[in-house]
């Protein structure tokens, strides 16, 4: 299992980047926050994500915030309702704060930079305040193979030598009718 802080997030109003720190829909509009960050050296296929606390704006606080996870970093910039997700944020008052927490089930390949996009869910007015880095909880593997040591098995990254250096592998099985990553 891994700990990762992402970037600061970036705003997009309607699509376009620099606004204020909005998620939600607000004016006729998709409010949407991006995060970068770097996946660990295992990779993973599972996350937990939390968010900073963040504070209630306007309309209903109830408006379903989502997020995705790709390598894309322009694939969301004015996502909305329509939008393909990874999950979908369960926003909780704590002791007066919001916190957003929210999981999935997500293959992510090893030092691989990913965007995380933040976004409403539905087209009822709505948004939060919405700024600071979020934290991302990994686990499992993506691409390692068991390897017997003599004593136990072990988790691996294969690399191979291709003539002129050792470059990292991705290990990929047969399942009867394709070519998968193992995971």
């Amino acid at each position: 299992m891994a700990t990762i802080t992402t970037s600061a997030p970036y705003f997009y109003k309607a699509g376009t980047g620099g606004m204020s720190s909005v998620v939600g829909y607000e004016s006729s509009s998709n409010r949407v926050a991006r995060y970068s960050f770097t996946s660990p050296s295992t990779g993973a296929t599972a996350v937990s994500l939390t968010m900073p606390y963040v504070s209630s704006g306007g309309g209903s606080t109830s408006t379903e915030i989502r997020f995705y996870i790709t390598t894309s970093s322009s694939s969301h910039t004015n996502a909305g309702a329509d939008s393909a997700y990874s999950g979908i944020f369960s926003i909780s008052l704590y002791d007066g704060v919001y916190w957003p927490t929210s999981s999935a089930n997500i293959m992510l390949l090893p030092n691989t930079t990913y965007y995380l996009w933040c976004f409403p869910g539905s087209t009822t007015y709505g948004w939060w305040y919405w700024d600071g880095a979020a934290t991302i909880n990994t686990s499992g593997g993506a691409g390692l193979v068991r390897i017997d040591n003599g004593s136990s098995f072990v988790n691996a990254m294969p690399y191979i030598d291709n003539g002129s250096s050792w470059v990292q592998a991705m290990p990929y099985v047969d399942n009867g009718s394709s070519w998968v990553l193992c995971s």
